[in-house]
This record gives C-alpha cells, structure tokens and sequence, in this order.
C-alpha cells in the first residue's frame, strides 16, 4: 500500500504534504517532483525513472549508463542503514535491463 499525495490545494507543497504524513522522512532536496507517495512504515517513495531522467537532463553530458551510477552511488547508497529511508522504485525496466536466457 502506498500512501499518495492529495495535493490538490493551493499553495500546499508536496514537503508540507510529507511532513504532515510522517514528520521523520527523510526528503531528498531537488527531487519532490520524483516522490510516487509514503510507505505504511513512513519511507518516502521515489520514483527511479524520473530521477534519472532528472540527471540526464540536467546540465550534465551524462548519457543513463552514467546517470544509473551516479544516482546508485551518491542517492540510493547515501541512505543505506537509515531509519525511514527513501525507498526508490523503478516502474520502467527500460533502465534496468534483465537477461533472463540461461
């Protein structure tokens, strides 16, 4: 289950949104468009598909190989351990490639 933002009102930020649901998530700064909802335990959700395009389109010449690793080393690996951790969601296998021939 996944708790989804009801954002409709005006001047209500998605932060604001968060910090309402569950006060000790932890927020990733430049990435609130990316946010899918809330876990039942409190974890923010992130899409993995929108930040990497968010890297990828930013004023970098990363191609996805290079954003893949930036954001598995210095996003997804900063927070391992942490109490109410983001938790990263792919909903694109575009990104992640699977073999799955023997």
């Amino acid at each position: 289950m996944i708790i989804i933002p009801k954002t409709e009102e005006k001047n209500f930020s998605i932060r604001e949104w968060v910090a309402e649901q569950s006060p000790d998530s932890i927020l990733i700064n430049g990435y609130d468009h990316c946010i899918l909802g809330i876990s039942p335990t409190g974890s923010v959700i992130y899409s993995t598909d929108k930040i990497l395009r968010t890297l990828v389109g930013m004023e970098h010449t990363w191609n996805y190989d290079d954003a893949i690793e930036w954001f598995e080393f210095n996003i997804q690996g900063s927070f391992t351990g942490k109490q109410y951790q983001p938790t990263f969601v792919v909903t694109s296998s575009s990104y992640y490639p699977c073999d799955f021939s023997d």
